[in-house]
């Protein structure tokens, strides 16, 4: 704990008091830039080094509410207790820690142990059926069935946040009913033609009877996904709640397990996530002391629209008597003028005494702007104008961030950017569907699902995917457009020639051919034939069609595993329910070699910049806004209110560090006159009315987006260090680096082969085998073991064309290895088990983590273990030197993640055998490889990885030369000449 010795002397006094209260409830009120999470890590840190024996990081759960902030917060921990420990630190956000619960502990979790969750768009198919198919007046009309599901969609969410179950929120609905027929309002007090005086209002129980449809809707949702084994996001704390509430055995397994309890953002909690911290921290002897450490900030709560409560924060203040309350009043990041304005706001001009002020650390003097343009057009022009004069005046563009309050407004100032040449970092993430490549890919697949189609046909006539140059495409849609003869377009074409024939004969062929293949097959063939992704390498913004590319096909490979027989025809049906409820199919933003950081106000939360800019600060659009709710939910959800915005504001205000702008309007984006925000009624600056240096014809200027290739050396080593190293990922590298480049890099997507679909299923049916053998220590008769080779199979996404062909190949290898191995069988031993996170330090300093899948794990007699893997195909003496060597290197691997595994300590390995589970073709002999793993062998394997990194991080295993032999593959090949086209620009 070097670093934390340094680290800890280095903290203030109210600092310090946080970090040794290790015992009992604390508080810690910590205002932005006071380093928060510095005393987090630290203190956890302090907990491992004083609270004495017994105390392991396993004992420690610290949650928080991105994935962001849990990998930053165990990072940071690695520099004070190492690697190992910081990984053996149970480090979640609420939903990551339900999740392995519910993984780890599967009994207590019928509901959902064994089912998957739930996508947006099953959930809204799920959702519109149940309506579409119920007895409702108030939820669909008779020219729309389906307008209201996005609005019962969000409602379910926000009854669920709160850990309402669908007969607790019936309950609710009858008591909102009783209330209202209370309520004196709710009847006519005078005739009239609506109604009588003393009557009911014709309207008084609308909400009540939407509600009260949401309710059975709700039913019957948690019925049908239970039927349907899934279970969606939010059902996760539900029911981690509901089995802490119920099983005391599961209760207090988890209450003896975490002795220290930590949660950052606290005042980010919902009732839900509070009621779990509440239950984990009851106690059957009535303990008023639990370990219990909560940061926040209530100036900072700006999620009360996602149902958290600013109450929540002050809850353990008055649940335990003898909390501790810190007040973290140092602010280590902005000047004292800047924090100055910032608290005028949130206080109103110290209207509101509650919040208590920052002192800055920092004796310098910021500086305030409010520069108020004419139009939101020159606003945008005058803000990007501005930064490119900063950034040619010196400034480097990653200190710069632009604040907005809407994606809309990002995504304009994106544009400026683009047009006048400022690099930038949109934070988030982006909808692959509006890239306008993959819009064309979709098209074309649309157009292949139904070729006779001619509005299809037509669509993917004009992509650049066709093949048909623009102007052939026009004029044949021109004379079709015009001719008496009323044929469909694919048959007009196919009588034509040149390249519209070609097209409409590759559409009709495609059409044919993927009928026999897997969906996953057939969209990759579609793609090969039409070139889409050579020419989409020879865009110099590869890598952002490259990026969305792979997430379109990832989804379509995930949509393929949940489906068993999806067709083509499927998918689109998935994509239209994309269009109609505006479900993003989500990607992260391309790689930026520094730029301005653009996003909205809440994506700001947690960062910091040297100038900030917060743009359109107008009435109606900070703070105003109008609040329109479909449903008025009888479970006290917060809604968004002004002081909510205001807070908003603060958060935005307090992002900077040296120079704060605030920019607005006199006219809003439709030309009304605009008012600044009520927020700026105490600003101590006045606005200042500016001109935009760039005029408008910048408007039309042509747009640059600022993207790193995927072959930038800067690109390769952040991407390197980030992404976990699997075996699989070495012996790409070691067999040809552009199978590592394409396969984990660029992460082109490739269809399982049949010999690895193949594998994949007699390796779930021997992990099914060992578990029964673990679960009642005998094995299974072979019909038995047989019939899980045939649920395995049925299970398994398997193509048609392959499934008789594994069927009897499958029932004959297994009955023949059952007989050859039944005793090797017979010993327990753990099936599959993933082993994650296992830190690795390279010779540079840096450090990244390693993973693997081991297939099974034997005790020896004398307290050792045998590492076991399953492998079909050839046998060790059919296998060439090469092959060989991926196996040794396998072997090692696995060695080095189980010496290092961060969870949990395993013992010495004896020895790996590789089980070959098909009998040489040559003998019928069935081959098992035993290797031993010496200290040495770990030491080559350490010294591969270092050598892989340092060539990849550089960039250099791309600089060599990638000579292409004749015995190279087809894969090899083809990634040579996309390597070409990506550095040459021409596909």
């Amino acid at each position: 704990m070097k670093d934390f010795d340094v680290q800890y002397k280095r903290l203030n006094a109210a600092q310090r008091e946080a970090v040794d209260t290790i015992e009992g409830p604390v508080v810690v009120v910590a205002g932005p830039g006071t380093g928060k999470t510095q005393i987090l890590t630290l203190r956890i840190a302090n907990i491992l080094k004083n609270a004495g024996a017994g105390i392991g990081p396993e004992n420690i759960l610290a949650l928080t509410f991105t994935n962001a902030g849990a990998a930053a917060m165990r990072t940071r921990l690695a520099t004070f207790i190492g690697a190992t420990d910081a990984y053996r630190a149970h480090i979640f956000t609420f939903h990551g820690f339900c999740e392995r619960q519910i993984t780890d502990h599967p009994d207590y979790f019928p509901h959902i142990a064994f089912a998957r969750a739930a996508g947006d768009v099953e959930r809204m198919d799920l959702l519109a059926r149940i309506v579409r198919e119920g007895d409702f007046t108030r939820l669909k009309t008779f020219s729309s069935d389906t307008h209201a599901i996005a609005e019962v969609a969000k409602a379910i969410d926000e009854i669920k946040r709160i850990g309402s179950a669908p007969e607790d929120f019936m309950r609710r609905v009858d008591e909102q009913q009783r209330a209202v027929e209370a309520d004196p309002h709710s009847y006519y007090k005078r005739n009239s033609k609506h109604g009588r005086k003393g009557e009911l209002k014709k309207n008084a129980l609308k909400d009540v009877e939407k509600n009260r449809e949401l309710a059975q809707v709700y039913v019957a949702y948690q019925e049908l996904l239970r039927a349907e084994k899934l279970y969606d996001f939010a059902d996760m704390i539900v029911e981690v709640v509901r089995a802490v509430e119920h099983n005391e055995e599961f209760a207090a397994m988890l209450r003896e397990q975490y002795q220290y309890i930590l949660v950052d953002e606290h005042q980010d909690t919902n009732d839900g996530q509070n009621r779990l911290l509440e239950l984990l921290l009851q106690s059957p002897y009535q303990d008023d002391a639990p370990n219990i450490f909560t940061v926040g900030d209530d100036k900072q709560a700006i999620y009360r629209f996602q149902g958290a409560s600013v109450e929540n924060f002050h809850h353990f203040k008055k649940r335990f008597t003898h909390t501790k309350v810190v007040h973290l009043d140092t602010n280590y990041r902005a000047t004292q003028n800047l924090l100055d304005t910032a608290q005028a706001v949130v206080t109103r001009g110290g209207a509101d005494t509650q919040h208590q002020g920052l002192v800055a650390h920092s004796t310098q003097a910021g500086r305030v702007r409010v520069m108020r343009y004419r139009t939101y057009a020159d606003e945008v022009r005058g803000v990007v104008g501005d930064i490119a004069e900063k950034i040619a005046a010196g400034t480097p563009a990653d200190d710069i961030a632009v604040f907005c309050r809407s994606n809309f407004e990002v995504h304009e100032v994106v544009q400026a950017c683009e047009k006048m040449h400022v690099p930038y970092i949109v934070g988030g993430t982006h909808n692959v569907l509006d890239n306008p490549y993959i819009g064309a890919l979709v098209r074309l697949l649309r157009a292949v699902d139904t070729p006779m189609d001619d509005a299809c046909f037509a669509a993917a006539l004009l992509t650049p995917f066709s093949g048909v140059a623009l102007r052939d495409a026009l004029v044949f849609l021109e004379q079709a457009r015009t001719t008496a003869d009323t044929r469909m377009l694919c048959i007009l074409a196919d009588e034509e020639h040149g390249s519209v024939q070609a097209f409409a004969k590759n559409l009709l062929t495609l059409k044919e051919d993927i009928a026999t293949m897997s969906l996953e097959e057939g969209v990759e063939c579609i793609v090969r034939r039409s070139r889409c992704v050579e020419i989409l390498a020879a865009r110099p913004d590869h890598a952002t069609h490259f990026t969305d590319f792979t997430r379109l096909m990832e989804v379509i490979a995930a949509f393929a595993r949940q489906k068993t027989a999806a067709t083509l025809t499927d998918f689109i049906g998935y994509l239209e329910i994309c269009e109609v409820y505006g479900i993003a199919i989500t990607a992260s933003d391309p790689p930026v070699d520094g730029g301005v950081h653009l996003m909205t106000a809440h994506a700001a939360k947690g960062l910091e910049f040297e100038h900030v800019y917060v743009m359109h600060a107008i009435n109606g659009v900070w703070g105003g806004r109008t609040q329109r709710a479909f449903f008025r939910l009888p479970i006290d959800m917060e809604v968004q209110s002004d002081d909510d915005e205001r807070r908003l504001f603060y958060v935005a205000l307090t992002r900077a560090k040296r120079t704060l702008t605030i920019t607005l309007t006199q006219w809003d984006k439709n030309g009304a006159p605009a008012l600044p925000t009520m927020f700026l009624e105490h600003f101590p600056t006045q606005a200042v009315d500016v001109v935009p240096k760039i005029g408008a014809e910048v408007t039309f200027a042509p747009r640059l987006r600022p993207v790193m290739s995927l072959l930038d050396p800067t690109f390769l080593h952040d991407r390197f260090l980030a992404m976990p190293l699997s075996v699989t990922a070495m012996n790409n590298y070691f067999c040809s680096p552009l199978l590592y480049f394409f396969r984990t890099i660029v992460r082109l997507p490739t269809t399982p082969s049949k010999s690895l679909l193949f594998g994949n299923v007699l390796h779930g049916t021997l992990e099914e085998v060992t578990r029964r053998v673990a679960d009642s220590g005998v094995l299974p008769p072979v019909d038995d073991v047989v019939e899980l080779f045939h649920d395995r199979l049925r299970r398994t996404r398997v193509p048609r064309l392959y499934r008789e062909e594994f069927m009897r190949r499958g029932e004959m290898v297994v009955r023949g290895y059952y007989h050859e191995h039944a005793d090797a069988l017979s010993l327990v031993g753990s099936a599959e088990q993933r082993i994650t996170n296992v830190p690795f330090v390279l010779d540079g300093g840096q450090g990244i983590t390693l993973t693997g899948a081991i297939d099974k794990i034997t005790p020896t007699d004398d307290g050792r273990i045998v590492v076991t893997d399953y492998k079909t195909g050839k046998s060790w003496t059919d296998k060439n030197k090469e092959d060989r060597e991926k196996l040794i290197r396998q072997m090692r691997f696995y060695k080095l993640l189980l010496d290092n595994d961060p969870r949990t300590t395993h013992p010495q390995v004896a020895y790996v055998e590789i089980n070959f589970i098909e009998p040489r073709q040559k003998n019928s002999v069935y081959e098992t490889k035993r290797i031993t793993v010496t200290d040495e062998d770990v030491r080559a394997l350490k010294e591969e990885i270092n050598t892989m990194a340092r060539n990849i991080m550089s960039g250099a295993f791309l600089d060599i030369p990638l000579t292409v032999s004749r015995g190279s593959s087809k894969e090899i090949i083809y990634y040579a000449r996309l390597l070409e086209i990506m550095k040459h620009g021409v596909a």
